[in-house]
């Protein structure tokens, strides 16, 4: 599983898309991923922040912010370079293989 690295208040943390991301959006927003509104930066900031979250988590990092302080450290700008990463890592653009299932 591809990670990428981000600096948040000159800190570094992991971003990784897994389904514990998915599981923290679901519970942030009460809508399945499935329904996220890729022109919301809200949305998107949501899902980064699970993404986060989640990995730090896994990666046995502190991760001391809530969604809201989160969000209050973040620029628009950030978060959509942010998520142009991931979207290059979920698309297989980060060099992962696909399987199919069988």
């Amino acid at each position: 599983m591809k990670t990428v690295k981000i600096t948040i208040e000159n800190k570094e943390y992991p971003m990784r898309a897994t389904m514990g991301a998915m599981d923290i959006f679901k519970k942030e927003t009460g809508k399945d991923p499935s329904e996220m509104n890729q022109e919301s930066p809200v949305d998107i900031t949501t899902f980064i922040y699970g993404c986060v979250k989640s990995a730090c988590r896994k990666d046995k990092v502190d991760f001391p912010y809530s969604l809201d302080e989160f969000m209050d450290s973040v620029d628009v700008e950030t978060i959509l370079s942010w998520s142009d990463e991931l979207s290059r890592l979920t698309d297989n653009g980060g060099g992962g293989s696909k399987k199919k299932a069988k």
